[in-house]
């Protein structure tokens, strides 16, 4: 056999392999390749209302949208090692989500699709039983250690008559 044809075969094989390596690692990457939330969880959805100051506010969450006196923020799922340009004023509006547990509490956390800094939103869907009757609620949280801000409820009612009530097992912030 000549040396060029050595060469060829040569060169040949280590591209093939190459090619048969390189093809089968990105399919194992393509097949762990792990995303934020496409929707939010059913528990979470629905309005909510909380109750501070003498003035009513609501929450509107849907399966791929939040609404409040803040604005809307559409929900948008991303890869997770994904990063986004923090100066694009494009997707102002967006946001992603993911969820994870604290304690052995199941949390949903958002984060602005171009948020550079800042921990984020957490909620978690929680049933309390208040005055002998069972109610929905909505645990609103933020900060580096999802500290509980307040609880938000299906009516103005209940908002209004449980307004700024904790139930002992929050995390909250040392300067209230």
């Amino acid at each position: 056999m000549s040396m060029k044809r050595m060469v060829t075969l040569l060169l040949t094989a280590v591209t093939v392999s190459t090619a048969v390596v390189t093809l089968g690692t990105q399919q194992v990457a393509a097949a762990k390749t792990r995303y934020t939330i496409r929707t939010f969880p059913k528990r979470m959805r629905g309005t909510w209302y909380t109750y501070s100051g003498g003035r009513y506010y609501r929450v509107k969450i849907t399966a791929k949208k939040i609404s409040g006196a803040a604005g809307t923020w559409h929900l948008h799922p991303k890869k997770v090692t994904a990063t986004t340009d923090f100066r694009s004023r494009r997707h102002r509006n967006w946001i992603y989500g993911t969820t994870f547990k604290i304690d052995g509490e199941k949390w949903t956390w958002t984060y602005g699709w171009t948020q550079g800094a800042g921990a984020g939103d957490y909620y978690r869907g929680v049933a309390h039983r208040l005055d002998g009757k069972t109610y929905h609620t909505l645990q609103l949280a933020s900060g580096a250690e999802a500290w509980t801000d307040a609880y938000a409820y299906h009516s103005k009612r209940a908002a209004k008559k449980y307004a700024n009530r904790f139930f002992g097992n929050e995390r909250l912030r040392d300067d209230f």
